[in-house]
């Protein structure tokens, strides 16, 4: 069942709880950095690490942010498992008398109406037999342990003073995205843009945009992200068409999201269109007209120009994610940009009076 991968992301999103966490000039003092570690001589010439790790481009930067998640989910496991027996010694107890004592207790059973709002969530194509709803009851019982259990370890995390020292590897430069920034969901001018590259048939961007929708909420006149085209199933392309035939009508959020929410195909979209109000002479004209075929295959090439390999591909202000991002680590990338973006006016103010200065000098060495 798909709810059983994202009950994996779920567990996930505790890891940017604490690889955030700031090192301490203790912890940095010693770090070497990339352009001091020379890695080869070409006569009397280092070649240094960075050297490499900028010749490599994006494969190789790839590779370093899988290794790097790789490190920290098993740093997170390391540093649960720690705590846990470090708390549970010191109330001389085992941790599974621990987690008994301050976990469990805070878990609540999953009632029959959870479980029949989680069946509607998931879509038409979710079982609804019994034996789905036992799936779908151990899922919400799984996903609320874990959370109870997260919630109690992120206190440990600040009882016993955790220092977490392990760096990210350093962004590639901003790629720019070419073409159109249309359809988008959002404050028109929001300072963040995100760029997403989606399929409509891709369970992970299914999950994504769930997780987009509530960063959308929480940071309502801060972003915006527009949507484009790179259908990899079938089906997906006309899918595609119909988003774009609903933005002619000002409902493209509305369709976008209604193709989400639940399993949907090509046979669908009319009957989407008439639930969400659209004119059906117009969209129908739209859709057998395939105006909008160009278009979708213009996002396709700039997808390949950007050897994008798969959805969902996203870029939040020119920093490329690949897959279906969790609602922390979308956070915590915004937030990177916001603070890049607001950091830029002040370094403009700064280098203008300089400028100015050393304009007035030549003019009076003149």
């Amino acid at each position: 069942m798909r709810a059983f991968r994202c009950l994996r992301l779920c567990i996930l999103t505790s890891l940017c709880l604490f690889a955030a966490m700031p090192a301490t000039s203790e912890d940095t003092a010693a770090r070497p950095d990339a352009a001091s570690i020379t890695v080869a001589h070409v006569g009397d010439r280092a070649i240094s690490l960075a050297e490499l790790d900028r010749a490599g481009g994006r494969s190789l930067s790839d590779l370093s942010q899988q290794l790097y998640e790789a490190r920290v989910r098993a740093l997170y496991q390391l540093l649960s498992t720690e705590l846990l027996e470090r708390e549970a010694h010191s109330r001389s107890m085992s941790a599974d008398e621990l987690l008994a004592r301050e976990v469990t207790p805070q878990v609540t059973e999953v009632s029959d109406a959870e479980v029949e709002a989680f069946l509607t969530s998931q879509g038409g194509d979710t079982p609804r037999d019994a034996r789905g709803r036992k799936q779908a009851q151990m899922y919400l019982g799984m996903k609320r342990q874990a959370d109870a259990k997260r919630e109690y370890v992120s206190t440990l995390f600040q009882k016993h003073g955790v220092r977490v020292a392990l760096d990210p590897p350093p962004p590639l430069p901003k790629e720019e995205v070419l073409g159109p920034v249309t359809p988008a969901i959002g404050k028109p001018d929001a300072p963040v843009t995100i760029v997403a590259f989606s399929d409509y048939r891709c369970p992970y961007c299914r999950d994504l945009s769930h997780s987009i929708d509530e960063l959308l909420h929480s940071h309502r006149d801060q972003v915006r992200v527009v949507y484009r085209h790179f259908p990899l199933h079938e089906d997906s392309e006309k899918l595609a068409h119909a988003t774009l035939c609903a933005d002619e009508q000002g409902k493209f959020p509305e369709y976008h999201r209604r193709l989400f929410s639940a399993k949907t195909g090509a046979e669908d979209t009319a009957q989407i269109a008439r639930e969400l109000g659209l004119d059906l002479q117009i969209f129908d004209a739209c859709m057998s007209s395939k105006r909008f075929q160009a278009r979708i295959e213009a996002d396709r090439q700039e997808g390949r120009r950007l050897k994008i390999n798969g959805t969902p591909t996203l870029f939040i202000d020119g920093q490329r994610l690949r897959g279906a991002q969790t609602l922390p680590r979308l956070t915590a990338s915004v937030q990177e940009a916001l603070r890049a973006a607001q950091a830029l006016p002040a370094a403009q103010a700064q280098r203008a009076p300089q400028s100015a200065s050393n304009l007035s000098s030549t003019q009076r060495a003149r």
